[in-house]
């Protein structure tokens, strides 16, 4: 049994700007005449209850999970106009271990496109997807982009400065800025090239500073290459080396019309720069294994066949390693998929790995059947063994353990109510030696 700790921090909840933010926003649209020219609007709400029972040893616990989802947003003012988004998260736990209650918001920004929809201009909270995990910013955003018109690529260069916000609570991380920019490149078909750069100070000290690149590249109709990545300037803090931080690269191709390729390569290196930037504050020294940080490297290929439009099957090969200390590991898999088999409607899926590292070797396999019964559900079910099991211990401390002798047996249904609501209700079982844990999870949604 492997085992990975992290420690975090739970803070208190500290709303004040998010909250002037969420109302300046809710203000301005209840206020703002028809004139605003705010864009076509949509929303969601949703609600989900979840409960676990779990039995490790002598040990029982249970908790139950309550979470509300909000967001309201208006469609892309391309031409000029009004823009806002609000999307917020809600959670309560109750049980016999503490878990903090989470009151959480991903976005609560107003903003304005002026010049035909060439300028805009967003204050609030808000995250630019363009900059990847390094996009949430609260504060003022500033873009320029050339109009659509029938060239075939656009420019966009924006700008945007900040506090960086909490990322399970509202509020925003006390003495902690964030500026950046960046240019995009925007074609047909999803085409895109971004380069940014993000750097976070923490009261007089740069925690970090990033470049960002990210690009999506079709070429033609069978060839897709997708690539992502993070360059740190210099180490945290001014300590250490900078360096490729994360990298992450996919190609997909069809060879033929029966034939399709996939390869990927990632790339993480995990430091702490937060906890460094404070241990240097505070004048704790730094070691070096915090620096160096923990590495995850992936490296392999799947190749696909379809031997019949309803008969697809596939084959992989991945070499992986979870950490600087670990020796690779090998990953052998393979499977199949069909959307009919032999004529029932059934979706059925199987699929297969074989780990071996350098201390022993253990397989694992994934089988799931789902059928739709008439337009409004769709019910399915499976099997899974050989899982990682996320563990909390104690308040803010976790630990991933890896179970090769992992069952889990699942079963879900969707029920599409009405053309807006729709209701998703999934159980499942897990079982390993003396440790079990049973989960049931509603989920009710509406659209509007």
């Amino acid at each position: 049994m492997d085992r990975t700790r992290r420690y975090t921090r739970p803070s208190r909840i500290v709303a004040g700007r998010v909250a002037m933010a969420g109302l300046a926003t809710l203000a301005t649209l209840h206020a703002a005449p028809a004139a605003a020219q705010v864009s076509g609007v949509w929303g969601r709400v949703s609600f989900a209850a979840s409960a676990s029972s779990a039995h490790d040893g002598d040990a029982d616990r249970a908790y139950t999970e309550l979470l509300t989802t909000f967001t309201l947003a208006s469609r892309a003012a391309e031409t000029g106009g009004s823009e806002f988004g609000v999307d917020v998260r809600l959670a309560g736990y109750t049980g016999t271990y503490e878990r903090p209650r989470r009151e959480s918001i991903y976005e609560a920004y107003f903003g304005q496109r002026f010049a035909g929809g060439r300028l805009g201009v967003r204050g609030g909270q808000m995250w630019l997807n363009d900059l990847g995990a390094l996009g949430s910013v609260g504060g003022v955003h500033v873009e320029y982009r050339q109009p659509q018109a029938a060239r075939r690529f656009r420019l966009r260069v924006g700008a945007f400065g900040g506090y960086e916000p909490k990322i399970l609570d509202a509020g925003y991380v006390p003495d902690v800025k964030k500026y950046g920019a960046y240019a995009a490149l925007d074609g047909g078909g999803a085409w895109r090239h971004v380069v940014g750069f993000v750097t976070v100070r923490n009261q007089d000290l740069t925690e970090r500073e990033v470049l960002t690149f990210t690009n999506f590249l079709p070429i033609g109709k069978s060839v897709f290459v997708y690539q992502a990545g993070e360059y740190d300037l210099s180490g945290p803090a001014g300590n250490g080396e900078g360096g490729l931080n994360y990298f992450f690269i996919n190609g997909r191709a069809t060879a033929t019309k029966f034939l399709e390729v996939q390869a990927d390569y990632h790339r993480g290196r995990s430091v702490d720069a937060r906890t460094i930037t404070l241990d240097v504050i505070n004048g704790r020294p730094v070691s070096t294994q915090s620096l160096q940080g923990m590495l995850y490297e992936s490296a392999g290929a799947r190749v696909t066949a379809n031997i019949t439009p309803q008969y697809r099957v596939y084959a992989s090969y991945y070499r992986d390693r979870v950490s600087q200390d670990d020796r690779t590991s090998d990953r052998v898999g393979g499977g199949f998929f069909t959307p009919n088999l032999v004529k029932t409607g059934i979706d059925l899926g199987v699929s297969g790995y074989h780990y071996t590292t350098a201390t022993s070797s253990f397989d694992s396999w994934d089988v799931t059947a789902g059928r739709s019964f008439g337009s409004r559900v769709y019910a399915s079910g499976g099997f899974t063994s050989s899982l990682s099991v996320l563990k909390v211990v104690t308040t803010g401390e976790y630990i991933v353990e890896n179970r090769p002798r992992t069952s889990r047996y699942f079963g879900s249904g969707t029920f599409y109510l009405t053309r807006r609501f729709a209701l998703l209700a999934t159980a499942e079982y897990l079982k390993d030696g003396t440790f079990t844990d049973t989960r049931w999870m509603t989920h009710l949604s509406y659209r509007f």
